[in-house]
């Protein structure tokens, strides 16, 4: 792969063509364009860094469909030797370590499932705990109280205790998605860790947040953005990559370097 970056970057200086204005030309981030002259084709899922190949060799010179097709020939050879890696893994694979592997499997499910009993448990002591304070207290009020009138009073002003309340946080945005056409994603929630989607065309998603989302889109004209019911519009053009800050305020275009 370095071979074939570097034999595309002297085609460009070859026929003097800046690499700046390849980017403004083709809106792909220079960056990229960089990693692709210096043979790393790995810095995006495949079917984007073939689409972003494709376009930046419309803009360094003549018969450049050579260098598509040994990008492609080089990573057909190279799925077909990861096919053949696993199937070997696989085969290679012996009957103890099949046992141990299966030994280890029960033992994790049994260790989920201790844990899950001891949640539980605390759960219903903490919501235990909860309901006999609320009734000590409504029955001490109870006995303050000296006429029947006075109990069907305290009695009819009572409340039901509300646990899901105790549990549930509430967020105040919401983030719909809809993806017209197949797209990626890189996305983090309120400084949470980064999380990466893979989307198909015609496809929803939704997401909650606190203060905000820190978005990085693949294809910035294929999806469309809904915050809180209110459109946000389209976020650039097709197979641009974008990113973006969304907060209550609305959203802000990030400029990465």
């Amino acid at each position: 792969m370095r071979a074939l970056g570097s034999e595309v970057r002297q085609q460009r200086e070859k026929y003097k063509y800046k690499l700046e204005n390849i980017a403004n030309k083709t809106k792909i981030q220079i960056d990229f364009l960089q990693a692709i002259e210096e043979g790393r084709f790995d810095f995006l899922p495949e079917f984007y860094v073939r689409n972003f190949f494709k376009l930046y060799l419309r803009r360094i010179g003549r018969n450049t469909q050579r260098f598509l097709d040994r990008y492609d020939e080089i990573m057909s050879y190279r799925n077909k030797e990861e096919i053949n890696t696993r199937k070997s893994g696989r085969k290679s694979k012996s009957a103890e370590e099949s046992r141990r592997s299966t030994l280890l499997d029960r033992a994790k499910s049994w260790k989920n499932k201790h844990f899950m009993l001891i949640a539980v448990f605390l759960l219903l002591t903490l919501m235990t705990v909860i309901y006999m304070v609320n009734h000590r207290a409504y029955s001490e009020k109870d006995a303050v109280a000296g006429s029947a009138a006075e109990e069907q009073t305290i009695s009819e002003k009572r409340q039901p205790v509300s646990y899901s309340s105790l549990f549930t946080a509430q967020s105040d945005l919401q983030l719909e998605l809809f993806a017209r056409e197949q797209t990626w994603l890189q996305l983090s929630i309120d400084d949470s860790a980064t999380t990466e989607y893979m989307f198909k065309a015609q496809t929803r998603a939704t997401w909650n947040a606190q203060e905000k989302f820190l978005m990085r889109v693949g294809n910035a004209g294929g999806v469309t953005l809904v915050l809180n019911d209110k459109d946000l519009g389209i976020l650039g053009n097709p197979m641009e990559v974008k990113d973006v800050l969304i907060t209550k305020s609305g959203i802000e275009e990030i400029h990465r370097r």
